[in-house]
This record gives structure tokens, C-alpha cells and sequence, in this order.
């Protein structure tokens, strides 16, 4: 199946595990949440001065995570859009992130 969602700039966006939502970012530095069977906006979840470069879902659902032209890459609450933590100081633009689900235990631990 095949959304287009569009309406607003979109520069990078991400998917939800179960599908359902779409978190995207713009060069105007927006973020917005998405229904994607609706194809439309929910909400804004947050902001990255001069621009977005990367958005993803965290595995807990709960949160998502952005980087942008602002040398930041920030923590979201996905229901309410507010901000849980900002990690500064890079020296450059972080233009990708990854995410895993590792649970903190080492492969030694769980033999």
C-alpha cells in the first residue's frame, strides 16, 4: 500500500513499528506527527532550528528521536510532543541516526 502524505516540506521521515504513524521533518526545521491511514497531520511534535535532518521512533513507541541543522539531536514524547532531553555540543550536523532495541545486556550475560 502506497500514503502520500503530504501538505507540508518534508525533508526525512519514519515510520512507527506497528505502521500506524509517521513522524517527518522539513527543512523548515517542523516536525509533525502523522495517522497515516488518515494521511494527515496529528500534530507538531517539535522543532529544530535552521531545519530537520533525521527523525525515528524509539522502540518503546513512547518516543522518537530528531537531529537537525542546529548541532542537536533531540528526545521526543510522541503523544504530547514535548521535549524529554536535548543532546548538544556535536560539532557538526548529524545527518543520520540509528536506533536498536538492544536491552543493555551483553552477549556474555545472556549465555
Amino acid at each position: 500500500m502506497v500514503k502520500n502524505l503530504s501538505g507540508v516540506g518534508m525533508g526525512t521521515g519514519a515510520l512507527s513499528a506497528d505502521g500506524s504513524l509517521a513522524i517527518t521533518g522539513g527543512y523548515d526545521g517542523a516536525l509533525w506527527l502523522w495517522d497515516v491511514d488518515a494521511g494527515s497531520i496529528l500534530r507538531s511534535v517539535g522543532y529544530h532550528q535552521h531545519g530537520a535532518h533525521a527523525v525515528a521512533f524509539m522502540p518503546d513507541g513512547v518516543h522518537a528521536i530528531s537531529s537537525g541543522a542546529d548541532f542537536a539531536v533531540r528526545l521526543w514524547e510522541v503523544a504530547s510532543g514535548a521535549e524529554v532531553r536535548a543532546f548538544t555540543g556535536h560539532k557538526g550536523l548529524v545527518n543520520e541516526m540509528a536506533v536498536s532495541a538492544w536491552n543493555g545486556s551483553s552477549r556474555e550475560s545472556s549465555r
